[in-house]
Parts: C-alpha cells; structure tokens; sequence
C-alpha cells in the first residue's frame, strides 16, 4: 500500500488515465453510461473542457477521480435530468458543480478518506478562484458520509429518480445540495 497524492490532473497521461478509470467505473461497473457510446474506452464529454478534475494517485496509478464543473450559460450538467432552483444567495455563477465522483473498487475500504483527500485539494482550487459554494447531487450512500462529518448541506429538492439511458436501463436516486465553501460549513477528517 504506498502513499496516496491528491492532486489537479494537469497532464494529457493524467487526464488519460482518469477517463479510462471513470470508463471502467460507470460504464462497466456501475452501469450508469452505455459502454458503446465510448469507443476508446474513455468516459469523457464536452464538460470536461472546462472542468477542473481532481485524482488520487497510488504508485502512479489514478486509484480516484472528481470532476469540478463551472456553469455554462448559467446552468449545470445535472440540470439536464433535474430539476433544481438556486436560492438567490448562490446563484450558479458563484458554484462550481461536482461529479464523477469514483474510487476504483480495490480502495473502497479508505473510499471516504480519498473522497475527503480529492475534496481538500478540490475546496483549495475553488476557493482561489472565486467560487463561494460546491452544488452537487448525491446518492445516499454520499449523502450519509458527508452529513456524518457534519457538513452543512443545503438541500435544494427532494431526493429525484433519474432514467439513465443506458443497455440496462439504471435509475439513479439523486438528492441535488448545495454547501458553502467555509470552515464552518465543512469540516474534512485527516487523511
């Protein structure tokens, strides 16, 4: 087990590596994006251009990825299957969404740790660039770790069943929050 580096992916190879992991995660393992869609056998889209993606490496290896996503034209990747109103104190301008969220299978016995270890880096870049709150939507599982360390979520609807087109047809249940990017509201556990 070596030591685990949480950093911005600044690399093509790093940028590589986290879309083949992010194929493998929830194209093959979890079933959320039809495999057939990805012909190079990397999960990536048209708002990962501007995304600031955060991984986890282990001896080199990307073992965790998260993707930060500015607003485009005032909206959300995830407002394309949610409905989601923002109160008028954070508007998305002042967020940056968060997703693709994936440790690899053999590192979920320290998945929250490496959760936490990426979130660390991802407050450090939002912060410096301006960004006042994270808007995420969580699967319960999420949900129950961060509410477990106390953070102060802010729920913007109730929990929604989203269709995913896939070959399997999966309903994801997703809870859209939003947190404010302060020490009050988010406290991280060492890593």
């Amino acid at each position: 087990m070596g030591k685990i580096i949480f950093k911005l992916a600044e690399t093509d190879e790093e940028k590589d590596a986290l879309y083949r992991l992010r194929y493998d995660g929830y194209c093959l393992e979890l079933g959320y994006l039809n495999p057939s869609n990805y012909p190079d056998k990397r999960e990536k889209n048209g708002w990962d251009q501007q995304a600031y993606h955060i991984i986890a490496l282990e001896n080199d290896t990307v073992i965790g990825t998260l993707r930060l996503l500015p607003p485009v034209d005032g909206r959300f990747y995830s407002q394309k299957f949610l409905n989601v109103t923002f109160p008028p104190e954070a508007q998305p301008e002042q967020c940056l969404e968060l997703s693709r969220l994936y440790v690899t299978p053999p590192k979920r016995g320290r998945g929250a740790k490496i959760m936490f270890g990426m979130g660390k880096v991802a407050k450090k870049i939002s912060v410096e660039r301006g960004f006042q709150y994270w808007y995420l939507t969580m699967e319960s599982a999420v949900e129950k770790i961060l509410t477990r360390h106390r953070w102060k979520l802010v729920f913007l609807a109730p929990r929604q069943n989203v269709l995913l087109e896939t070959a399997a047809r999966v309903i994801m249940s997703l809870r859209p929050a939003l947190i404010a990017l302060t020490e009050q509201d988010m406290k991280f556990p060492p890593v």
